[in-house]
């Protein structure tokens, strides 16, 4: 879908041309980067990270924000949980000629309202569903595995902000014991990698880790969640990656890409090329994206993205409302706008694209968000649930205007 498709509106956003970049710490920089000895060789991956300004006092540093330079110390970016600036060059070229500049710098460029932005670190309640070191199992069928704590590039309103671009102790450190505990429980069909991005390790890493889990019977499918796809797509350009979808089709099990497009500008030519060859390949590909305002908060440019997404053969899946995380929660747009931003999706798209669900992913579980009634309440439906028995409920809490999440809501 073109520019031209989009209408007036969502054609006023024009790229600027400027290139901010953070400056943080060198104690944080060190081998932060994609470009590093578990790396297939950088291939399209190289990042944009300056060296600091120092000089005004011990500890400090000048990071450049949106809204300007700022003196900040390293105890201020832990205190409060900011992430440092890393995004790739593709990505940043990409944004920049994309039309789309004011909106979509916003994903990688760090803003003063970080310092504002309250919430927590662990809104889905991640460490209570570890179940080993690496391996959440909240869902029955499903086992997520977190297999780095590194991305190509870094989304400000990241909700792993506690792990990514650090060294974390929630890695899985041994995937013989990951593998161990899945074989045990036969309910699990499907294994997420997850991070981090799986796809900033090498192929042949990643081989090592599907060494443990394609020999496990009841594994239909292996997912892996990445939005390299947008950051630098020639990643999949690796000669070793078809041997790899391969192996897992030659297992008996399905792989499955899940993409991370969250707006129609970050979809390159690189990367519908590459996911085209690689859906020729057999691997199957699903996209999520998440509502974040300034960025995507308008029906025209989520369902321009989500018919490019289904023209390319991948198939709109989650709309996640943002989660209140420290540091994140700035991006969060109302529930009833939210709502209305998914009517709107929807009323832009023929039937076979409106496959995406708008989905809370709550610490309870996946919250499908269905309306906001007449009689001032939200409807809501349980897509998933650690709690069999809760899947498929439908229920409902009052409206309050401004409620961002269901804790903003009251219940009875």
């Amino acid at each position: 879908m073109t520019n031209k498709m989009l209408g007036r509106s969502a054609q006023a956003r024009v790229a600027t041309g400027r290139r901010p970049v953070v400056e943080i710490p060198s104690s944080s920089q060190d081998q932060q980067g994609v470009v590093h000895a578990d790396n297939p060789g950088g291939a399209g991956l190289r990042t944009s990270s300056r060296p600091i300004a120092h000089g005004l006092r011990p500890h400090t540093a000048v990071m450049n924000f949106i809204e300007g330079a700022r003196a900040i110390t390293e105890s201020e970016l832990q205190a409060n949980n900011i992430t440092q600036y890393h995004a790739t060059n593709f990505y940043r070229d990409q944004i920049t000629n994309s039309g789309y500049y004011d909106q979509l710098k916003y994903i990688v460029e760090p803003t003063i309202a970080e310092f504002k932005s309250p919430g927590s670190l662990d809104t889905s309640g991640e460490h209570d569903n570890t179940v080993v070191p690496g391996l959440q199992h909240k869902y029955a069928q499903t086992g997520l595995l977190l297999v780095t704590d590194r991305c190509a590039s870094y989304c400000r309103y990241c909700f792993r902000k506690r792990i990514v671009g650090k060294d974390s102790d929630e890695i899985a450190p041994d995937f013989a014991r990951v593998a161990q505990y899945i074989a045990g429980h036969p309910e699990m069909t499907n294994v997420l990698l997850s991070g981090g991005d799986p796809f900033v390790l090498s192929t042949a890493k990643l081989g090592k880790i599907l060494d443990h889990l394609l020999p496990i019977p009841h594994l239909e499918s292996i997912r892996f969640g990445t939005k390299i796809v947008a950051f630098a797509p020639r990643r999949f350009e690796d000669p070793a990656l078809p041997a790899l979808f391969r192996r897992i089709s030659e297992a008996g099990k399905t792989a499955v890409i899940v993409a991370h497009f969250d707006h129609i500008g970050e979809i390159s030519v690189d990367a519908e090329r590459n996911i085209r060859a690689l859906r020729a390949q057999g691997v199957q590909f699903l996209n999520q994206s998440v509502l974040l305002a300034k960025v995507n908060d308008d029906p025209e440019i989520l369902a321009a993205t989500f018919a490019k997404c289904h023209q390319m053969g991948v198939r709109p899946y989650y709309l996640f409302q943002g989660r209140p995380v420290k540091g994140a929660s700035h991006f969060q747009v109302s529930l009833r706008r939210g709502i209305e931003i998914a009517r709107g999706i929807n009323r832009r798209l023929s039937g076979i694209q409106k496959t995406f669900k708008y989905i809370m992913s709550h610490y309870t579980g996946k919250i499908e968000v269905l309306d906001l009634g007449a009689d001032g309440r939200v409807y809501m439906r349980y897509h998933q649930n650690k709690i069999p028995e809760e899947l498929g409920k439908v229920f409902s809490r009052r409206h309050v205007e401004g409620a961002c999440w269901l804790d903003d809501l009251p219940e009875g």
